[in-house]
């Protein structure tokens, strides 16, 4: 199994110190304060030598800031705990504002947050993991933490499929677990969000993608990812969204698709549905922004109807009989 991404940058990380700790070797205040050293908040130091004052500042390292903060009965939680155990996409970046998001701090004491730590107060103490030697929750605390501290069911499915994707919870148990919990905030919208979940999600556009399709939309319940073929048994795509009865496949057009050789890939992928009878309905992050998104949820019931409405004499096309997805 390759390296997660913070397996892969924590390699490059600087372990922060405090302080206290750089004055009991002799450091003193005046020297911190010098050019040598690098003050990055909450009494935390980095030398300036390794740091790259242009650069931002990787995921991993972030994390390693956060970790001199905890208190004795706190674990970092929410997307940063889920960074930790390898859900790559869960990076701390606001996938629209590309802001970064504060890390969460779980513990039994209440403390102040600011703009990149929230600490959240917890009645009982956390179920605590090491991983890297950092303090995180556990996978399942981390999933339920994570989307009931999602702002909408829409972000906590998000949260939640991509905790399914990379394989650190399993959609039964997370149900559960859920289902287990009580009298906690946002916990109603974890579990709307969690009856979503799906596994086999390629990004977490697809997931946004698949909400305003089957919440907003009320279509029917899609395949996801399904290989589809021509009657010749030639492998035609994965469309992102497929329903069979109206052979229509809903497709999200990340940013790579902007480059000129993706773009006509992905042209000639279009010509080739079409031409096995399948109606393609495309979409990107413009689309999925609100004031977009009536726009999108009319061309896919559109699309919807159109394809119930087609001549199924003239279909050409069949789901990998093997029931294989990628």
């Amino acid at each position: 199994m390759p390296p997660s991404r913070f397996e892969q940058e924590l390699q490059h990380t600087i372990t922060p110190l405090t302080a206290t700790s750089l004055k009991s070797r002799g450091i003193t205040q005046a020297r911190l304060g010098g050019k040598a050293w690098r003050r990055i908040g909450q009494g935390l130091y980095l030398p300036s030598a390794e740091v790259n004052a242009g650069a931002p500042i990787p995921t991993a390292q972030r994390v390693l800031n956060a970790r001199p903060l905890l208190a004795a009965d706190a674990a970092l939680g929410g997307w940063a705990a889920a960074y930790v155990l390898g859900v790559d996409w869960l990076d701390g970046m606001d996938p629209w504002t590309r802001q970064l998001l504060p890390i969460d701090l779980v513990g039994t004491s209440r403390r102040q947050s600011h703009d990149l730590i929230r600490y959240r107060f917890a009645r009982q103490k956390p179920r605590v993991i090491i991983r890297h030697g950092i303090p995180i929750t556990a996978p399942l605390q981390t999933a339920a933490d994570g989307a009931r501290w999602a702002g909408t069911v829409e972000e906590a499915l998000v949260f939640l499929d991509a905790m399914v994707r990379f394989e650190v919870v399993g959609p039964r148990r997370l149900l559960a677990h859920l289902d287990r919990l009580k009298s906690l905030q946002g916990l109603g919208h974890a579990r709307a969000a969690a009856r979503l979940t799906r596994p086999n999600v390629w990004s977490p556009w697809e997931s946004g993608l698949r909400y305003c399709y089957r919440i907003q939309a009320g279509l029917p319940e899609p395949l996801i990812n399904v290989r589809l073929f021509d009657d010749d048994g030639v492998f035609l795509g994965n469309p992102d969204l497929f329903d069979p009865d109206a052979a229509l496949g809903v497709e999200f057009d990340g940013e790579h698709h902007r480059d000129r050789h993706q773009h006509r890939r992905d042209n000639i992928r279009e010509e080739r549905f079409e031409s096995v009878g399948v109606t393609v309905v495309r979409a990107d992050s413009l689309d999925l922004r609100w004031r977009k998104r009536p726009s999108l949820i009319r061309r896919m019931i559109d699309g919807y109807h159109r394809g119930q409405r087609r001549d199924r004499s003239h279909d050409r096309w069949m789901i990998d009989p093997s029931g294989g997805y990628e």
